[in-house]
């Protein structure tokens, strides 16, 4: 988190992927990290090929305002793909800022960062759409 947390404040970072006059995306990362009013992150093993994943929290037909980051435990080291627990801060600072723009658009409406639905329906991944956002997050690193 505290990777991230100076990450967002470089120019092109979080002044460019968050909307203005929105809630500072700090005090939301802080906040969700804190399982406060905005959501939680997790830990789960997600399995091989995802870092982390983000969805709106919902109770039956309504929805509980917030979100939860599920941060992927797994890994392996024989992989070329940086795990969470590979231990680079600055891999697992940007996964944070990735997902933090998908809770931003679940908590603040769509647009309220630049980070795309990188997902299809199937729940596979959208290649093009990944790319464009790992452009969006090249700032932050």
């Amino acid at each position: 988190m505290d990777q991230a947390i100076e990450d967002l404040k470089k120019p092109g970072c979080g002044d460019t992927i968050f909307k203005a006059g929105l809630p500072d995306p700090v005090v939301v990362l802080q906040n969700l990290v804190d399982g406060g009013i905005y959501g939680s992150i997790t830990f789960k093993d997600l399995g091989q090929g995802t870092g982390a994943e983000e969805a709106r929290n919902r109770r039956l037909v309504i929805p509980v305002r917030g979100v939860t980051i599920t941060i992927n435990t797994y890994n392996d080291s024989t992989n070329v793909v940086a795990y969470w627990n590979d231990g680079y801060a600055s891999v697992n600072a940007i996964t944070l800022i990735h997902e933090l723009g998908h809770a931003f658009n679940d908590l603040f409406g769509k647009g309220s960062s630049t980070i795309e639905n990188d997902v299809r329906f199937v729940g596979k991944m959208n290649m093009d759409a990944e790319d464009r956002n790992a452009k969006k997050t090249k700032p932050c690193e």
